[in-house]
């Protein structure tokens, strides 16, 4: 038989099939990495605490004030606003609603907060001009709520409360602003209702710049708005407002199907290629999950414990690239409960609270941060079994030959038809050259793993020549 050359697994993991109908370049394992370098698989980097916010970060929001001159990274921490440029945090307001999920968007130079908690009881809507919070200031009249957007030069506000009312199936909208660009109003008649499956809530609102629409979520339905008319999309909704992101003109959602994409036309499920991980996450978890944008090119969903094949994984989150449709999952040390975007020094990157209270700094390309907050982290990846264009026929290999641009810590096994996994051996080299115990069997399947706080491993391929039994003996 003819050398057998694995070197490139840019199709990363997928699940869905068997493994007869998985190519070559997918993966039946990925945890903490990614093919970021193309056909290599990478581990991913870490993340260093930025500040301790208190007790448990419920909303995140990085606002940029213009006039004053500073960013703000903004948390929502037991019932207390925060602010942060870079030092520790400092108090805006507190007393408010403790177990809120708070919703922010910025506009005419202004954070406007909204939020509610499990039970709807809704905060009283107010905005922050620099550090100052106001629940008059371009909000006098405004409903509670519990999503906010802008879209067309106005302020959306959805699932609100008026004079001590919900009306869950509604959105509000202001006034344009004045000719000095500082003022909007809002009018008790300036609203809409979703009447498409009565009876459930707006579960979300998300604004498309690039197909110019304001998208409307309910559970089980999707609609689009562009200030004159409402209209029906699909019958496909969500339960977690956080999981709507858009990601280079694609918007992204989340339901219990799992993670779909949306054009202009009607949304596509892309997440079937690892459709057991999605059935694995934890179903109480489903209107926790939330996602935000990489690099336009990333959708990174955070969903909590996902149980795979009887292991359960921690602190999940499911990323997705857009550009070669390829999917990993990375295991946090932290509980995560947010995401935002954020630039300090200059420098843009992630931000996540979580449920401690901490909000962690993740890294981003060049920086060498190689642990989660001072804690390891621990990858893995598996190859599908491969039974080299003949699977009826048994093969044997005495050596593999393995390439890696880093080896670092990584180690390696192998396994014949299922069977029992070899003992692990260490990668000490670019170009590592392995005599094995003659391995014989239909399928091979190669797994590895790595656990530290050194820089990434970046694992190229590997190649082995094996050969058939009958020849062997013969």
């Amino acid at each position: 038989m003819a050398i057998i050359d694995l070197l490139n697994f840019s199709g990363f993991l997928q699940t869905t099939t068997s493994s007869f109908l998985r190519r070559n370049d997918q993966l039946e394992l990925a945890i903490n990495v990614n093919g970021d370098n193309i056909g290599s698989v990478t581990k991913r980097l870490g993340y260093s605490l930025f500040q301790d916010y208190g007790s448990s970060v419920t909303g995140l929001w990085s606002y940029n004030d213009v006039s004053g001159g500073n960013r703000y990274l903004l948390a929502f921490d037991s019932g207390t606003l925060k602010y942060s440029t870079g030092g520790a945090p400092s108090s805006i307001v507190g007393g408010l609603t403790t177990t809120a999920k708070v919703e922010f968007t910025t506009f005419l130079d202004q954070a406007f907060v909204v939020g509610a908690n499990s039970s709807n009881t809704y905060l009283t809507t107010a905005t922050i001009d620099g550090v100052t919070y106001s629940t008059t200031n371009n909000v006098t009249n405004a409903p509670k709520a519990k999503y906010v957007e802008v879209f067309r030069d106005r302020v959306y506000l959805a699932d609100v409360e008026v004079s001590g009312t919900r009306y869950p199936d509604r959105f509000y909208y202001s006034s344009t602003p004045d000719s000095a660009g500082t003022s909007i109003t809002w009018t008790a008649t300036d609203f809409e209702r979703v009447y498409t499956n009565n009876g459930e809530p707006i579960m979300g609102i998300h604004t498309n710049k690039f197909l110019n629409e304001l998208l409307i979520f309910k559970e089980t339905s999707m609609h689009a708005w562009d200030t004159v008319r409402l209209r029906d999309i699909a019958s496909i909704g969500t339960s977690a407002h956080r999981s709507i992101k858009t990601v280079n003109y694609t918007t992204f959602f989340f339901n219990r199907d799992g993670i779909y994409a949306y054009t202009g036309s009607v949304p596509q499920l892309v997440s079937r290629p690892i459709q057991k991980w999605i059935d694995g996450i934890t179903q109480s978890a489903l209107v926790d999950v939330f996602a935000m944008d990489d690099e336009n090119k990333y959708y990174k969903l955070f969903v909590g414990s996902i149980t795979v094949d009887g292991t359960t994984y921690s602190n999940c989150e499911i990323r997705y690239s857009l550009v070669d449709n390829s999917f990993t999952i990375y295991s946090y040390f932290d509980t995560f409960s947010i995401y935002a975007s954020h630039i300090v020094s200059s420098v843009q990157r992630i931000y996540a609270g979580d449920t401690s209270g901490d909000v962690h700094t993740l890294a981003g390309k060049g920086d060498t941060v190689y642990s989660d907050d001072s804690n390891p982290i621990a990858a893995q990846f598996m190859t599908k079994a491969f039974d080299l264009g003949i699977p009826s026929e048994q093969k044997f290999t005495e050596t593999v030959t393995l390439f890696s641009n880093k080896s670092q810590n990584l180690t390696f096994r192998y396994r014949v038809d299922g069977g029992d996994w070899s003992t692990h051996s260490a990668i000490d080299k670019k170009i590592d050259p392995r005599r094995i115990n003659p391995a014989q069997g239909y399928l091979f399947q190669f797994h590895f793993s790595e656990s530290s706080t050194v820089a990434p491993f970046e694992f190229q391929g590997l190649s082995f020549t094996p050969r058939l039994t009958t020849d062997r003996h013969g």
